[in-house]
């Protein structure tokens, strides 16, 4: 499904580089070059490796940085309208709730309809925050229905991202219906405690996956100085055989290499501890600039950009964030939202059909 979904990016950014730039001069190419000097450092580094890890491990490690370049493309092409993702989003909803529907009566566990739920929630709830303005008078239903699916999959980090969303979207005091969006954002809470009970089962936090990876973590990095904490280990260094051998379980991740199994940060499934292992403090907050500059550069509402990176901090304690094509999608969208849509997805709800009931213009954010 990922090989897929590269294809489905692909399609979409041929189909934006076609349309003209709406910036008199997009700002990409000072940022492409730092990104392409960084990946450039860090596959040198990678080549001359004695004994380098597979070009499929390098990859996956850096495909959050490679992503960089790719946005840079959506930069100032503005090829996405909210009322057709709002379109999208409600046949997405529609038929992924009927299919994790589906799956749970027939007895089936953790319900997907791309790949794993943890990924897919992540583009689910963020391509839902961005069309809120546009799903209409039953706006509401369309949560509700986002809601029923995170608790369907009962994923934890998808309940912590949904919990995210609804205090985007509802958490305003001074709202008449504040009393009823703070017993729904109340009953949001109640469903992730359950799942976090239910998934932890009788072992408490000792048996919860992501803290046992942190420990082996903790582990690996134990003896780490300062430039290992800000640049990272040598691109790639495989964990120690003891870790290696306790997650074998694992074993679509594990790589075999002369012979012997290898293991890299990849089994380590959160990409917030991946990130720094592989790329140190430094590293990781370069990526974070980046992708803000991103955003800010295309005129992306600051709210908007606070709450895509607050789903994908929350996803990058799970999986792989902005590291795989789940997680990139929603950031590609905003980006590339027409001119005069990118302002906060909460801000212009109201403001745009107060606007449209006077027959005032539509309204743009302020620059």
């Amino acid at each position: 499904m990922p090989l897929a979904m590269d294809g489905v990016l692909g399609a979409v950014l041929l189909a934006c580089l076609l349309s003209p730039s709406r910036l008199s001069r997009p700002p990409v190419a000072t940022f492409s070059l730092l990104t392409s000097t960084y990946l450039i450092l860090k596959t040198s580094l990678y080549a001359l490796e004695a004994d380098p890890a597979p070009a499929t491990e390098f990859i996956r490690a850096y495909k959050a940085y490679f992503f960089l370049l790719f946005l840079a493309f959506f930069v100032g092409r503005r090829c996405f309208s909210r009322e057709g993702l709002a379109r999208t989003v409600k046949i997405l909803l529609g038929l992924t709730l009927l299919k994790y529907i589906a799956v749970v009566a027939a007895g089936g566990d953790r319900p997907g309809i791309w790949t794993e739920n943890n990924f897919e929630l992540l583009t689910l709830i963020g391509l839902t925050y961005i069309a809120f303005p546009a799903l209409g008078q039953y706006s509401g239903a369309w949560v509700a229905a986002l809601s029923l699916i995170t608790i369907l999959s009962e994923s934890r980090s998808g309940v912590v991202e949904l919990a995210i969303l609804l205090v985007a979207l509802y958490l305003k005091p001074r709202s008449p219906r504040f009393p009823l969006y703070l017993g729904a954002l109340g009953c949001a809470l109640f469903a992730a405690t359950e799942i976090f009970a239910q998934r932890a089962g009788q072992g408490g936090l000792a048996s919860v996956d992501r803290f046992r990876f942190f420990q082996f973590f903790q582990r690996e990095t134990s003896h780490w100085g300062i430039q290992e904490w800000l640049f990272g280990a040598p691109p790639l260094t495989p964990l120690s055989d003891a870790s290696c051998k306790a997650l074998s379980s694992y074993d679509s991740l594990v790589s075999l290499q002369g012979g012997d199994e290898v293991c890299y940060s990849v089994i380590l499934h959160m990409y917030s501890l991946r990130a720094i292992f592989d790329q140190g403090l430094l590293g990781t907050a370069f990526l974070a600039v980046m992708l803000w500059y991103l955003a800010a550069t295309s005129c992306v509402a600051r709210k908007d950009r606070l709450v895509i990176f607050a789903l994908a901090l929350a996803n990058s304690f799970s999986v792989s964030s902005v590291n795989s094509e789940f997680g990139v999608l929603p950031l590609m969208v905003l980006i590339a939202l027409q001119v005069g849509e990118s302002g906060s997805a909460v801000g212009r709800s109201r403001g745009v059909a107060a606007s449209r009931m006077m027959g005032g213009p539509r309204l743009s954010r302020p620059h």
